[in-house]
């Protein structure tokens, strides 16, 4: 009886002017089993609907307590600035699980709209009820999304406060007590770096010195080479430190970094959590830490700084490798381009959907800044392909983020971000999603291409077309693969794990190939089967390791100077 008033109540809520007889004849339709699944699915729909309400209302509340905090401006003590903030970003957090709520309301009741059509004899008024709820559904979600966005907006640039006189000026107890200014403290750092060895507590790390060897200067960073000698002045092991300065609103912007930002003790720079994650997967690909994310000196409050040790990429960088090959006026293998093409789509796997590993969650991290100067040349790989070729190894995550899908916040939070040339048409700041491509520069012989406008529909911009001259040194099928990554429809293009077998069926030595196959080198070249003046014309120019391991002090100095 309880179930069949459920039934009752229901469709006289849809159709008050309809009688009881017919609605019951309705129900006596139904079989055993129609009725349990009708009313279960109901009731899940309305408590669906009903958790979802009970959490926007609350947020509700908390949108209108922290927009009136914004507009009234009471920010002016900068414990209260910060709390803002982390405020605004645990609300839009709040707001994207809740839009999770709606989702699974909307999800319910097109589960009801389904087992109406199913049921025989169902009302046509009841099913479009079913619509509507699911519609209602979906529009409060998409309702939230609007608010979470705005949230987000308030909580990277919330008003400065007011000084006495009513001008909108940060305070000076806001700057860094140590330094007059960011770039000042910046050199002072960067000088620092040069002080007696210390102890780096890197993992793995063996007895001996470390000593800072060789430095250099990013628009953002710190870095350079250190080495490690044992009690004969040999080095024993090589490490690459940068130290990213930020900025003081950098240093409190919820997007860099993992964790509560208030708290000290917690708080993880992105650049970190990413590449640690990477690094803990022990994905392919990936420059691989030295060093934990959670060490205590990782992080530096008293500077607003960072630090990442990584591994040392003996050959330079690829935008190093192109220089080179410009230098010289000589092509670019095309056996080493597939080799970079593959390695760079082992690190977007691991990335993407973790390598398929199980034990990391569903999230992705994107990195946001593929290009030639962040894709740094190791050893050989280490499952012996491509043996005669050093591999390019994707590091600097300095602009990765975690996501998830569905994410509201992506790409609204982070598109603009990245490097002009390098940029996908969806990260520019009116266009939507998130990708890249990586190897148009290796067969142009140009680690800063040309940013495209993309004006107009974005279909047929030629900024990085492919000239005659090039597309006749190399084979239709690595064209194919620049090409179709090049388009500007994302929805075109394929993701990592494609290319990747893509990559693999075109250049696998042990099948065996058409007879107008023309990629026949690079399968040898991948196996190591090529042997005298054809492997010499298929190598790569790069720079040679300046430090190896087992060097002599005397001779890493001298190499330092050359």
């Amino acid at each position: 009886m309880a179930t069949r008033q459920v039934f009752v109540d229901h469709q006289r809520a849809i159709r008050p002017n309809e009688g009881n007889d017919t609605i019951l004849q309705e129900w006596n339709a139904k079989s055993r089993h129609q009725k349990t699944e009708w009313v279960a699915i109901l009731r899940a729909a309305n408590a669906a609907r009903d958790t979802a309400h009970a959490r926007t209302l609350v947020l509700g509340d908390a949108i209108d307590e922290l927009v009136g905090r914004y507009a009234n401006n009471e920010l002016n003590r900068r414990n209260s600035y910060l709390r803002f903030i982390q405020d605004a970003v645990n609300l839009a957090r709040n707001l994207h699980n809740a839009i999770d709520l709606w989702n699974a309301a909307e999800t319910a009741w097109r589960e009801l709209e389904r087992v109406d059509r199913a049921h025989a004899g169902t009302h046509p008024d009841s099913i479009a009820d079913d619509q509507t709820r699911a519609a209602d559904m979906r529009e409060s979600g998409e309702s939230l999304n609007d608010d979470s966005v705005y949230i987000r907006a308030m909580s990277l640039r919330p008003p400065i406060p007011a000084d006495q006189d009513g001008v909108r000026v940060q305070p000076y107890e806001w700057t860094a007590h140590d330094n007059d200014s960011w770039s000042r403290r910046k050199k002072y750092l960067a000088h620092g770096t040069h002080v007696a060895a210390q102890n780096l507590g890197l993992e793995d790390s063996q007895p001996g010195q470390w000593v800072p060897w060789a430095t250099d200067d990013g628009g953002m960073s710190n870095g350079g080479l250190w080495l490690q000698f044992d009690g004969h002045n040999q080095v024993v092991d090589r490490v690459y430190r940068k130290v990213t300065f930020m900025t003081e609103f950098e240093w409190r912007d919820p997007a860099r970094w993992e964790n509560d930002i208030r708290e000290p003790g917690l708080k993880v720079p992105l650049e970190l959590a990413c590449h640690h994650k990477m690094t803990y997967m022990r994905a392919p690909g990936i420059v691989r830490l030295k060093r934990d994310n959670y060490h205590p000196d990782s992080v530096d409050h008293a500077t607003e700084t960072y630090r990442v040790y990584t591994e040392w990429c003996r050959h330079g960088t690829l935008a190093g490798i192109i220089d080179l090959h410009v230098g010289q006026n000589a092509p670019i293998p095309e056996p080493f381009i597939w080799s970079v093409a593959e390695s760079i789509c082992e690190a977007g796997m691991a990335m993407s959907d973790h390598g398929g590993m199980p034990g990391f969650g569903s999230g992705q991290t994107v990195h946001q800044d593929i290009k030639p100067l962040n894709l740094f040349m190791s050893g050989p790989r280490r499952d012996g392909q491509y043996p005669d070729y050093p591999q390019a190894l994707l590091g600097d995550f300095g602009l990765a983020f975690k996501t998830r899908t569905p994410d509201p916040n992506n790409p609204s939070w982070y598109r603009g971000w990245g490097t002009q040339g390098f940029k996908a048409p969806e990260q520019r700041l009116w266009i939507d999603q998130v990708t890249g491509d990586f190897c148009f520069g290796l067969m142009t012989r140009n680690w800063d291409p040309p940013e495209p406008f993309y004006l107009g529909d974005g279909m047929n911009d030629d900024t990085l077309r492919l000239r005659t001259a090039v597309r006749n040194r190399y084979s239709t099928h690595l064209r194919h693969m620049i090409e179709t990554c090049l388009l500007w429809d994302h929805t075109q293009r394929q993701n990592f794990r494609y290319w990747h077998g893509y990559i693999e069926f075109y250049t696998d030595g042990n099948r065996i190939a058409p007879a107008n196959e023309d990629s026949d080198l690079s399968r040898q070249m991948r196996a190591g089967t090529v042997q005298g003046p054809a492997r010499a014309q298929q190598m790569p120019r790069y720079s040679p390791d300046k430090y190896q391991l087992g060097m002599a002090r005397a001779a890493a100095a001298a190499a330092l100077l050359a």
